[in-house]
């Protein structure tokens, strides 16, 4: 069972454009709106700062909208903080890096500038 969800996700991350050839070869796999780059459908801004806030702060920061969209375009393990599971490092889309501290770094003045996704 879990080589077929293993070949189920590779095929779903893979094949997004072919999804019509891969259900004809393989009819018992679903197509998940999160593996073929789903669009959010809508936004809101944050108002107060939270851990979910932080976290999002320092993926958009580095260009991305959030973890999910993270994950799809670079397919890399994110690096967390343990102490409070803040995000640590991120890859820019330029393949830089930034580099984030332990604390908090969404100061209060930037929280309203968080954009929060709902899929």
């Amino acid at each position: 069972m879990t080589v077929y969800m293993f070949l189920q996700d590779n095929i779903q991350q893979q094949h997004c454009k072919h999804k019509k050839y891969v259900k004809a070869v393989l009819p018992g796999v679903k197509f998940t709106g999160m593996s073929c780059g789903t669009k959010p459908k809508s936004m809101s801004r944050a108002k107060q700062w939270t851990d979910e806030v932080e976290n999002l702060y320092r993926f958009q920061q580095a260009g991305y909208r959030d973890e999910m969209e993270y994950r799809q375009i670079k397919q890399l393990e994110i690096d967390w903080w343990p102490e409070t599971g803040f995000v640590k490092k991120l890859q820019r889309r330029d393949n830089t890096y930034y580099y984030y501290n332990r604390k908090r770094e969404c100061e209060d003045k930037e929280v309203h500038k968080v954009k929060m996704y709902a899929y």
